[in-house]
């Protein structure tokens, strides 16, 4: 076989070999998130609740600005601890969803402890 066709057909081959999907990257995992919200160290927990907090206040843009519902109705009062409390109570009960993206899986579990009066 001659060089020219050697490189032809490794060139068939690779692009016929199946391409992985890309692994989605996300800042913090479920894990992660949950490893810091059950820290016993004062600067994870921390980082925990200003992660969450962060969340709430974008549920809050998004509807005040952009006029999307998320179904997320957050009550005026809630502490940072009750954030936390909702995000853990909810990775306890679904760990095997804990690989997908922390503040994906935190929405979720806010949606989940105050839904919207629709």
């Amino acid at each position: 076989m001659t060089a020219k066709r050697l490189f032809l057909l490794a060139v068939l081959v690779a692009s016929a070999w199946p391409m992985a999907a890309p692994a989605p990257t996300y800042f913090y995992n479920g894990h992660r998130l949950l490893q810091e919200c059950t820290s016993r160290n004062g600067d994870d927990r921390e980082e925990c609740v200003g992660y969450l907090a962060g969340l709430s206040d974008a549920v809050e843009t998004v509807e005040v600005w952009e006029k999307a519902r998320l179904g997320i109705c957050i009550p005026k009062g809630t502490t940072d601890e009750d954030l936390r409390a909702a995000f853990v109570g909810y990775a306890e009960q679904y760990p095997d969803r804990l690989r997908a993206g922390g503040g994906g899986l935190a929405l979720i579990a806010f949606k989940q402890t105050w839904p919207c009066d629709e």
